[in-house]
């Protein structure tokens, strides 16, 4: 069990400073090993669901270029690849 101290001293103020205490438990060994894999666990898991939103937001983008008679592209810009929506006429509509 770990125990440990804070003060907070406010720099520009009259009130008092702030004192709070505590204790914790520290990891078990098992909990360190453990841990570069939770890690990397929760990563792939980030990235998978930053992927999965990225592409939910990617088919609403072209559902809604399609109901204003669009064409839904991917274009090359200085950015990387970019999609946009074509119109009837060859110009880039607002989806």
């Amino acid at each position: 069990m770990y125990s440990y101290e804070v003060t907070a001293t406010p720099d520009f103020s009259e009130e008092p400073p702030l004192t709070k205490s505590g204790s914790f438990a520290g990891a078990s060994r098992r909990q360190c090993h453990g841990a570069p894999r939770l890690a990397s666990q929760k990563h792939r898991e980030a990235v998978r669901r930053q992927r999965d939103e990225e592409l939910a937001r990617d088919r609403l983008y072209e559902a809604n270029c399609r109901k204003v008679g669009g064409k839904p592209v991917t274009i090359q810009t200085n950015g990387g690849p970019e999609l946009v929506c074509r119109s009837q006429t060859g110009g880039i509509v607002e989806a």
